[in-house]
C-alpha cells in the first residue's frame, strides 16, 4: 500500500474516532448517572476484549491487542473528561451545549 492509501486509511481511522467519541459522549450526557455509563462501558469493553482474536501471528496479535486496549482507554478518558465538563458547567448555571 503507498503513503496515499495509509493517510486515506489513517483518515477514515481518525474520523470513525471522533464519531466514537461524539456518539458515545451524547448518549451518556443526558442520562441521570453519566459517568457510571461511561465506567459500565469501559468495564464491558475490557471484559470482552480477551475474547477478541487479533490475528494469526501471536506476537503481531498481541502488540495490535496492546494498541486497540490503549485507543479505547484514550477515547473512554476523552469522553469522561467530556461528561465532567458538561457537568461542571450545569453546576455552575451555564446551560448544555
Amino acid at each position: 500500500m503507498d503513503a496515499t492509501h495509509l493517510e486515506y486509511l489513517e483518515a477514515r481511522l481518525i474520523a470513525l474516532e471522533l464519531l466514537f467519541r461524539g456518539m458515545l459522549s451524547g448518549l451518556v450526557e443526558d442520562r441521570p448517572d453519566p459517568l457510571g455509563d461511561v465506567d459500565r462501558m469501559e468495564d464491558e469493553f475490557r471484559s470482552t476484549v480477551g475474547f477478541t482474536k487479533f490475528g494469526d501471528d501471536d506476537e503481531r496479535a498481541e502488540r495490535i491487542r496492546t494498541l486497540v486496549i490503549a485507543m479505547v482507554n484514550t477515547n473512554f478518558a476523552a469522553i469522561r473528561s467530556r461528561v465532567l465538563r458538561q457537568i461542571e458547567l450545569e453546576a455552575a448555571g451555564k446551560p448544555k451545549n
